[in-house]
């Protein structure tokens, strides 16, 4: 069964760090794909949002496609439900077997706002973890 573990912070050091300490078999990063295609970019433009979100469903099409990836990490921007229901609908159309889908919060007391207000959101995840970096 794969993992997939979608994670919000309230910074991009906080992430790295959670990343680096942990063993996941790949990690999806809207912030670092952006960099990576602005620097194979000729004059270093960022591409539009609609390049990076197509990127980005390649890179979990791929993640969910590779046998030996059990476990994926994926960073969230916002704690919108139509993200996490767009990555369902995407696992639900290319990705037969079963899979574990949960939330990990970064440092929760650093963050502005209070997470608990986003039960819509937080009814789409198996589990909810808070962790502390």
């Amino acid at each position: 069964m794969k993992k997939i573990c979608c994670i919000y912070s309230r910074n991009k050091l906080d992430f790295k760090k959670y990343a680096k300490s942990t063993k996941y078999d790949d990690v999806i990063n809207y912030n670092d794909i952006t960099s990576k295609l602005i620097k194979n970019d000729i004059n270093s433009i960022k591409p539009s949002t609609i390049v990076i979100n197509s990127y980005i469903r390649k890179k979990l099409l791929k993640a969910l496609e590779n046998e030996k990836s059990k476990a994926i990490l994926y960073a969230l921007k916002t704690l919108e439900k139509d993200t996490v229901s767009a990555i369902k609908e995407l696992i639900a159309d290319y990705h037969t077997d079963e899979y574990e889908m949960n939330l990990i919060v970064l440092n929760p007391e650093k963050l502005k706002i209070n997470i608990e207000e986003y039960v819509e959101f937080l009814e789409q995840f198996d589990k909810i973890e808070y962790v502390e970096v």
